[in-house]
């Protein structure tokens, strides 16, 4: 692989993740550059005075509280028939009932807004659908579909003891949150049992006194009862409070503990929360250096270091949530009328990650308190439309009161999909992306689902833009879960677009050694990432594959990996990739650590074959360990990056048959800053890229701020600083950064 084809496969990527995964944090370059005093500032027009006084007098004599209503549907089986005893969850706020003997179910006293709702019922689950409650509400459907078990078993990783009374769970990665996210205790034998899981980005943990939190990926591909072993590491307990800026106590705050100083906290595994008396206890913490972290919905964050040494326990920690900014103003229809029970997210402009949600009153006031000092945006949303996003700069400032967000995106999507023989589809997911440069709107999207009739309609869509709509098939319960999907149309909002989801085929084929020898009982073939079912003889049969190109990646232990992307699909036929021949390699090893020894979780291991394209990974265990066979015939090029470390120095290990141990270390981190420009001017929402020198892979990048600016995180070295202009070229530059040290590079796009 060449430097730019790195550089443009880091770029798909990164495009990728922004756009699908719309809860990605943003990075803590952007995050939290303090700026000088003064007020948020916000791009005005030159009406918004008028149009306030008009909402104004509007709000007069509305009352704030808001109506309840009654979230109500039935549970039906795939046949039609109802089905009665399913349990019926709400995600958020939480809440279950039962179906009864005629399937239906009724959620009472909510408030008008969207939520996500699931059933599941012995082995079948239907779901998540998002629902937008309304007074004029239909009845919703739920259908349940095939699902699995997982069996979740919590062991002690050093002496392989099961650990009862142990908190095991299983949560889904999904753009429904609060989906699929179960926890149970478990028995003597150290095992947790679930029913009704979809086979969809499913990873189980496991919690106990003493102990790391530990997490796995479950293979839905198993026959019969899933099974995942989660084997947690000693750990030290820390203990700790949360107060507010006064020291009182805070309650109910969720505490996670990671290794930077901005949190995950998209889903926390095992995460605990803090008492009465704002009191907390984490189960175990390995050695190191770690950010204990405070998420409370009417705080900003809170954030205090703290150092783990083995064996003892630290003194009890304490963390503080500041009171924060507060936002507040109106939320009002295209026609200036309040707009009471609107839902107004508050999140980060870099990178587009939700950090608060609020909800207006009856006179369509809102408030929201607790905001970090960044750069902010809100959107409100409201029935079947949605705000512009309003960009504010909280940074040194207290907050605004007088905001107004005016419902102007109301166009609608509208749509039916139907299946290869032109027959409506029921229970087809439809997710939508904003297709668009503009970085304010990059990560609009969403999901819905369609009818028993096939149809579905998106609505809150801005007029005159164009979406990106993706359908996936129901149930989640197929061998390539993540790949059932159609091919995505481009369609301009107001438009009425028939999906047709093409006709599955299959894929076939034989793993063979090439030395003669059976192949290993650990043999794993992926389709897209998701592990498939091989016979002990090496074949397999992959079904339910979506017409199109695929890649298929083929290892076991001591094998090095054996990638076939160029497998073609044809709707209803079956492609034969023959035999796929692997040779034994030899492994290499190590531990990758921080300047000060500290071994780096979760660092990306690359090794890069000399003279060969492409490039093999691994991942580091929460000791720092990594292992990857490779092939004994070439020399091959050993580096990590992680995060905000940057990337090691590149280790080159010579060909042979022999196992190698390669330690990697980082050095201490640098920065690179610096400003894009085009046309003389600031250019916000650029991508920056960091290459290393010749062809290994890109080590990370960046997003330019509002002011053009960016910051990029690295250890010692000399790297390519590279600019993905607008007409698709790119501009480099080359630095060479001293451990420790800074060093500027600024950038001009040519395009006009």
């Amino acid at each position: 692989m060449t430097r730019r084809s790195a550089r443009r496969a880091a770029l798909v990527l990164a495009l990728a993740g922004l756009v699908g995964l719309v809860v990605v944090w943003r990075s803590c370059a952007t995050s939290r550059r303090e700026a000088d005093g003064g007020a948020p500032a916000a791009t005005a027009t030159r009406d918004d005075g008028e149009r306030r006084r008009i909402v104004e007098q509007r709000r007069r004599g509305l009352q704030p509280g808001l109506p309840r209503l009654a979230l109500h549907g039935v549970v039906i089986d795939a046949t039609g028939a109802p089905v009665a005893g399913a349990d019926v969850i709400l995600a958020a706020p939480p809440a279950a009932t039962k179906s009864d003997a005629d399937g239906r179910f009724r959620f009472e006293r909510l408030a008008a807004g969207t939520f996500v709702v699931e059933a599941r019922r012995d082995d079948g689950y239907a779901g998540p659908v998002r629902v937008h409650l309304t007074a004029a509400q239909d009845a919703v459907t739920l259908r349940l579909y095939e699902a699995g078990r997982v069996e979740v078993r919590c062991l002690d990783a050093a002496t392989g003891a099961p650990l009862a009374k142990a908190r095991a769970g299983v949560r889904m990665s999904s753009m429904f949150p609060g989906a699929v996210d179960l926890e149970a205790v478990t028995g003597a034998d150290g095992v947790a049992r679930f029913a009704g899981m979809p086979a969809a980005g499913l990873e189980a943990w496991c919690a106990a006194i003493g102990y790391q939190v530990g997490a796995v990926g479950i293979d839905s591909t198993q026959e019969g009862t899933w099974h995942v072993t989660v084997e947690v590491e000693a750990g030290v307990p820390v203990r700790g409070v949360v107060v507010d800026e006064r020291g009182a106590p805070v309650a109910h705050a969720t505490i996670e503990v990671a290794p930077a100083p901005m949190p995950g906290l998209a889903g926390v595994k095992g995460s605990v929360t803090s008492g009465d008396d704002g009191a907390f206890l984490v189960p175990g913490v390995a050695p190191g250096a770690w950010f204990v972290h405070a998420v409370h919905p009417a705080y900003d964050l809170g954030v205090a270091p703290v150092e783990i040494a083995a064996g003892t326990a630290p003194p009890p920690i304490t963390v503080v949530v500041g009171d924060g900014v507060v936002l507040a103003g109106v939320v009002a229809t295209r026609g200036l009328e309040p707009a009471p029970g609107a839902e107004v997210d508050v999140r980060f402009r870099a990178g587009g990650r939700v950090f608060r949600t609020v909800q207006a009153d009856g006179t369509g006031r809102f408030e929201a308190r607790g905001l970090p000092h960044d750069e902010l945006q809100l959107v409100a949303r409201h029935d079947r439309a949605a705000s512009a996003p309003l960009t504010l700069d909280t940074r040194g400032a207290n907050g605004r009161d007088d905001l107004l967000l005016v419902l102007d995106d109301d166009e609608l999507i509208s749509g039916v999909v139907v299946d290869a023989a032109g027959k409506p589809a029921p229970d087809v997911t439809i997710f939508f992306v904003h297709d668009t440069r503009d970085d304010d709107r990059a990560t609009a999207a969403g999901a819905e689902l369609t009818g028993d009739d096939g149809r579905f309609e998106l609505h809150g869509l801005a007029r005159g833009e164009h979406y990106v709509l993706t359908a996936m098939r129901p149930g989640h319960f197929a061998p390539v879960s993540l790949a059932m999907r159609s091919v995505g149309q481009r369609v301009r909002a107001g438009d009425d677009v028939t999906i047709r989801l093409p006709a599955d085929g299959a894929i076939r084929g034989r793993v063979v050694m090439s030395d003669g020898t059976p192949p290993p009982a650990d043999l794993r073939v992926r389709l897209e990432g998701t592990p498939q079912r091989v016979g002990a003889d090496g074949t397999f049969l992959i079904e339910g594959v979506p017409p199109e190109r695929h890649a298929l990646r083929v290892d076991a232990r001591g094998v090095p990996e054996l990638v076939r992307g160029d497998v073609v699909v044809t709707a209803g036929e079956v492609t034969d990739v023959g035999d796929l021949v692997l040779s034994r390699g030899r492994e290499v090893s190590g531990t990758v650590t921080d300047a000060g020894g500290r071994p780096i979780a979760a660092a990306e291991v690359s090794f890069v074959p000399v003279g060969v394209p492409g490039r093999l990974v691994a991942d580091t265990d929460r000791k720092g360990r990594y292992r990857r066979a490779l092939p004994t015939d070439r020399d091959c090029s050993v580096s990590a990056t992680a995060g905000d470390l940057g990337a090691t120095s590149a280790v080159l290990v010579r060909a042979g048959t022999a196992d190698a141990t390669v330690d990697l270390r980082f050095g201490r981190t640098g920065r690179i800053t610096g400003v894009v420009r085009a046309a003389g001017r600031p250019a916000p929402g650029r991508f920056v890229l960091l290459d290393r020198r010749g062809d290994e892979p890109p080590v990370s990048m960046a997003t330019t701020g509002a002011d053009g600016a960016f910051e990029l995180t690295v250890a010692g070295g000399t790297y390519v600083v590279s600019l993905h202009a607008t007409d698709g070229s790119f501009v480099d530059r080359t630095v060479t950064v001293e451990p420790g040290a800074a060093a500027r590079v600024d950038l001009d796009d040519p395009a006009p």
